[in-house]
């Protein structure tokens, strides 16, 4: 499990998680609410994503919290399911290949 705070000026504004099971990783996040709507969570997991080196991310959120669910499609997640009042989110965490790295044919 990791867990890391977001900080503004010094202060813990929030924090996200990764809790990894196996090649997949099941994401959380949480802002003060005086620092919501600032898009705080979704740069913050963004970031946490891009550094992740697993294959899947999961992501739960209740049907009423809107703005999880804005975090949740900002960072590239896809609605798959819905269990009772929990929304459940998936993202492929899998980074195409470069170019660089595609052998050329000789001639």
């Amino acid at each position: 499990r990791l867990s890391l705070a977001i900080r503004a000026a010094g202060t813990a504004v929030g924090a996200v998680e990764l809790r990894p099971d196996g090649d997949a990783v099941y994401v959380s996040y949480l802002v003060a609410p005086d620092r919501r709507g600032r898009n705080i969570a979704a740069r913050a997991l963004a970031a946490l994503l891009d550094w992740a080196e697993y294959k899947r991310a999961y992501l739960e959120c209740h049907i009423d919290n809107l703005a999880s669910q804005r975090v949740a499609e900002r960072c590239g997640f896809t609605l798959v399911g819905r269990a009772g009042d929990e929304l459940r989110y998936e993202r492929s965490l899998i980074k195409p290949a470069s170019q660089d790295s595609i052998p050329h044919a000789s001639t």
